[in-house]
């Protein structure tokens, strides 16, 4: 990518050299007019040479000096201008470093879920884990099956064939599970209705909602049917 220059140099260039081009010619003038009103040749009266010497510095001398505050004025641009972009550039590396910084904290504390449907010991479970560095808070759970969304499990198997049963639902739609740490959503030590129980939960999707410490949500989608 080309960069771009503090002061436009081809435009300062040409006012430079219309102001020598103006400034010689105006030194020029008063040579002219001198020679035009008083005639031409050389004198070898000193006094004209002292005369003549007065009058070329004192008309060349208040152009110098207006040149001089020209050129300062000039000089004065360049320098705001190269200290404006300096301190464009510093708070531009200054932001940039702030949001480098920002985005590695939240990296280093993005929750990471992890939902388990496991059968050890003649009980069911499905449990929440959080494998990430940083806190994972809990917004909301949707369970959907047979293409109707339900908001917990009791829900879920009482609306399907499975009311009455022995199973323990811990899951609420708002919680907080810290780094390594983990919730138990479902637990059903009823074996007798396991096949029923295994094909609802093999047909749903579970719906995470969570957020992390900077209150920044993700979304995530679990089924078990490779389970």
């Amino acid at each position: 990518m080309e960069k771009k220059e503090i002061v436009d140099t081809k435009s300062i260039k040409n006012i430079v050299m219309v102001i020598l081009a103006v400034a010689f010619i105006l030194a020029l003038l008063p040579v002219i007019l001198y020679v035009v009103y008083f005639g031409g040749g050389f004198s070898t009266q000193m006094s004209d040479w002292s005369a003549f010497g007065d009058y070329i510095g004192g008309v060349l001398g208040t152009l110098f000096s207006l040149l001089a505050v020209i050129f300062s004025i000039v000089g004065i641009y360049i320098s705001l201008k190269v200290a404006s972009r300096v301190h464009e550039n510093e708070l531009k590396f200054n932001s940039d470093s702030l949001e480098r910084e920002h985005e590695l904290v939240k990296r280093q504390n993005k929750p990471f879920p992890n939902i388990d449907y496991d059968i050890h010991n003649n009980r069911i479970e499905i449990v929440l884990s959080n494998h990430g560095p940083g806190t994972m808070l809990v917004r909301n759970i949707d369970l959907i099956y047979d293409g109707i969304s339900y908001k917990n499990f009791r829900e879920l198997f009482d609306k399907n064939g499975l009311s009455g049963s022995k199973y323990g639902c811990e899951l609420k739609n708002s919680f907080t599970v810290v780094t390594g740490g983990e919730r138990k959503m479902l637990s059903c030590e009823d074996m007798s209705i396991r096949s029923k129980f295994d094909e609802i939960i093999k047909n749903t999707v579970i719906k995470l909602v969570f957020a992390d410490i900077f209150d920044e949500e993700f979304l995530v989608e679990e089924d078990f049917s490779s389970h």
